[in-house]
């Protein structure tokens, strides 16, 4: 076998294909029986050459030392496009990549806004991926910093009134922390932004005039949109409220997609079309938790179904937190299954597209492509 770069498992299978043996997947093979003589062992040094870590797990040592390269590539290079506290796009254009030399070796960075509350700073990423997730952060972040008075006003306001109090404290649910996914989501929907990357000046002015015209009235709808969602979750929850020590893994299951759909997992980041289906998802809760006792065995037949379709989702996001962000495939999966709930539990409200089983499956396999492609790396 010559040296290749794909990984070792691939390259095993297609040898012994080749000498007339069958074809081995390169997930059939097991990696924890392999001798650490056949693993790479990679030695991390900093930039004089001394020796810092080393070992055969390269995730474990980018997590180890992502942080700490991040900041100190940022430190030593003097054209870095870095910054601190900005209040407003005042640069004109900020660059996908960042290319420079550094102890005679060429590094590649992404340059992405992040988010720092009361301002938004330019940092360096590893991966491209990683700078998408924290630029849309850092967008929308500015974009509120662009309309500071009108943003400051919804928060006052948004949510604010006694009766919605009382479905929060129901909930157990922070109106601020809600409110900290739905700003910045309203921003990147007001001003056409929700996909797209904003790298400059020009096209952030004109982002920022056209939120400023349409924020409010889209503000408005996310409001009764979200005030309508807490209404039907608080009804589900005293329904369940009722069954005493009964029905637990219904319960739990109900409650983890009440906590995912206000999370910023569930609610960051989405289209002003799919916040619009999330009373509808909420209603079906609580359909599902006032027909539990009389449905219970058919209830744990869908909770079944339902478990093994997320099981692999719950797999990827743990590798690639954000990946729904990344991945249009995976963004539609998460709405299919947000619309088969409905379709199993409270068949009468309707869904907003056709969907199955077999459909989500199908789906599935796009976003496994996807994941496959990226090598579990976070891509563009």
């Amino acid at each position: 076998m010559e040296p290749q770069d794909r990984p070792l498992g691939e390259s095993l299978g297609i040898a012994l294909k080749r000498a007339g043996g069958p074809l081995i997947a390169a997930q059939d093979w097991s990696d924890g029986s392999m001798d650490d003589y056949y693993r790479m062992n990679l030695r991390v040094v900093d930039e004089k050459g001394k020796l810092l870590a080393q070992g055969r797990d390269v995730d474990a040592l980018i997590s180890e030392f992502q942080g700490a390269t991040r900041q100190q590539l940022t430190r030593q290079d003097d054209h870095s496009p870095a910054r601190s506290g900005l209040l407003r796009w005042d640069f004109e254009t900020l660059q996908r990549e960042h290319s420079f030399r550094q102890a005679g070796v060429d590094i590649l960075a992404y340059p992405a806004l992040t988010d720092a509350g009361d301002s938004v700073s330019i940092e360096l990423f590893d991966y491209p991926g990683e700078a998408l997730l924290a630029h849309r952060r850092g967008l929308a972040r500015l974009l509120m910093l662009s309309a500071k008075p009108l943003f400051r006003d919804f928060r006052k306001r948004f949510l604010k009134d006694n009766a919605t109090a009382l479905l929060f404290a129901a909930l157990e649910v922070s109106r601020d922390k809600l409110l900290d996914e739905l700003l910045p989501t309203l921003a990147l929907n007001a001003s056409g932004q929700l996909h797209g990357q904003c790298r400059d000046k020009a096209d952030f002015d004109a982002a920022s005039r056209q939120m400023s015209r349409s924020a409010v009235a889209l503000g408005n709808e996310f409001e009764m949109q979200l005030s309508n969602t807490l209404t039907a979750m608080v009804d589900a929850t005293r329904q369940l409220q009722r069954y005493q020590g009964q029905y637990a893994e219904a319960k739990a299951d109900i409650a983890a997609q009440r906590r995912y759909l206000l999370s910023d997992g569930g609610l960051f980041a989405r289209a002003s079309e799919d916040l619009r289906h999330f009373p509808r998802y909420a209603k079906a809760m609580a359909v599902r938790a006032e027909r539990l006792a009389a449905n219970y065995r058919k209830d744990q037949e869908h909770q079944a179904t339902l478990a093994s379709l997320e099981a692999p989702m719950q797999v990827l996001l743990a590798a690639v937190p954000g990946a729904a962000q990344l991945s249009p495939s995976l963004y539609s999966f998460q709405i299919m299954l947000q619309e088969l709930r409905v379709s199993l539990f409270a068949q009468h409200l309707g869904t907003s597209r056709p969907v199955s089983v077999k459909r989500l499956h199908a789906q599935w396999a796009l976003v496994d492509a996807w994941f496959k492609k990226s090598a579990g790396r976070t891509p563009e």
